[in-house]
């Protein structure tokens, strides 16, 4: 990691903004950060650790607040800003502190500056602990580390070169980088445990097979198969004295004839088979041309089909046709019966008419005799009461 620029405000004893420009000290060479005790020289790392990681390079003040000026105005605000190079890229860490109303409100950032020179947010909304775990994955030091390697506060170079063998791998490893020897140094030993494990286990097959074999060493199995060699000569040395070739070469004649007669056995196997097939597609083959010769007569057979269900179609329809002549027939005849009477009646109908007319006549003389006598029944009635009504007036 290479340190570009830190800049600061109301941070620490310093309640203005401040900034180190490390690329032009590195001009001259080496450069050194000197001065008084108490003139704010560690304030300087400690804007760089707490840029990066959130806490001061010294371990002892981890609260952002705590942190801030007590001198600086409240609208003032507080923030740390470290710029740094690490494997040729570029980046800004930046935290801040807001005043808004009556109380601060902090916000990170993290930006890359891109080929073009311009910066590039790499974090969107970016959180403190986001902060944190992207400063370990770039630089490659965990807080502590960074401390130990990089910064080295007062009393803390002591504790480098007195910490454990394990921790000095730990922090030499990351610095410079040999976490790929580690992994390469790893498949090189896990490649040989694996040859060491086929190594062992082809001599166990090994020695499997010699106890298979009753030998303990390979030696003796070499003493064994020469004298299996040995022996197979001496065999057929006595196998040819003795003319057994003859004999295998008979063997082997009637063994040949035998194979013929199995071949020709097959043979006629296989004719029969074919013959029962013949007559099988013979068959067949019938059956096809009856089936062809249907399939030409079907038609014909349809048609008759069709004929017979329309003349029994034709047959049904002629009988429905019958019974409703027999049933018109019937109605007219009950008709001609019911004139019949009808007409023999109308000589009775019309006697009655006039018999109905007459008796009208004499209902409306009758009804008219009636009224005359409620007529007459009331003038008798006012009659009376005008007799009575002149009596009254005599007396």
């Amino acid at each position: 990691m290479k340190p570009l620029r830190v800049e600061f405000q109301a941070f620490g004893p310093y309640a203005g903004r401040e900034e180190v420009d490390f690329e032009a000290l590195s001009k001259g060479g080496l450069f050194l950060i000197c001065g008084k005790t108490g003139t704010g020289k560690t304030m300087i790392l400690d804007a760089i650790t707490f840029a990066l990681y959130g806490k001061s390079s010294g371990n002892g003040r981890n609260d952002f607040e705590a942190m801030r000026c007590t001198g600086a105005p409240f609208e003032v605000p507080t923030y740390v800003l470290f710029e740094f190079e690490n494997n040729g890229e570029t980046y800004r860490f930046e935290r801040r502190l807001e005043p808004k109303r009556k109380r601060l409100s902090a916000s990170y950032n993290l930006m890359r500056r891109d080929d073009d020179g311009a910066w590039e947010v790499l974090l969107e909304n970016a959180r403190e602990k986001a902060l944190g775990e992207k400063a370990v994955e770039i630089i490659g030091l965990e807080y502590d580390q960074f401390r130990q390697v990089i910064v080295l506060p007062q009393g803390q170079f002591e504790r480098l070169l007195t910490s454990k063998s394990e921790e000095k791998e730990e922090i030499l490893t990351s610095i410079f980088g040999e976490e790929k020897w580690h992994v390469i140094a790893e498949r090189f030993y896990a490649e040989a445990e694996e040859r060491k494990n086929a190594l062992k286990e082809a001599k166990d097959k090994l020695k499997a097979g010699l106890a298979d074999e009753g030998c303990e060493t390979i030696e003796q199995l070499e003493d064994k198969l020469q004298g299996s060699v040995e022996a197979r000569a001496r065999i057929e040395e006595e196998h040819r004295e003795a003319g057994l070739d003859e004999v295998i070469d008979r063997q082997k004649k009637m063994l040949t004839l035998a194979g013929r007669f199995k071949e020709l056995r097959n043979a006629g196997a296989k004719l029969e088979e074919l013959q029962a097939g013949r007559e099988n597609r013979d068959r067949t083959e019938s059956r096809i041309r009856d089936a062809r010769r249907a399939e030409k007569v079907r038609p014909l057979m349809d048609a008759a089909h069709r004929a017979e269900e329309n003349l029994r179609k034709r047959s049904a329809e002629e009988e429905s046709a019958r019974e409703a002549l027999v049933r018109i027939q019937e109605m007219a005849a009950r008709a001609a019966e019911e004139l019949k009477a009808h007409r023999d009646k109308s000589g009775e109908i019309e006697e009655r008419n006039k018999l109905a007319v007459r008796y009208e006549t004499k209902r409306a003389d009758y009804e008219g005799i009636e009224a005359a006598l409620r007529d007459l029944a009331d003038k008798q009635k006012k009659a009376r009461t005008a007799a009575d009504e002149e009596r009254a007036a005599r007396l």
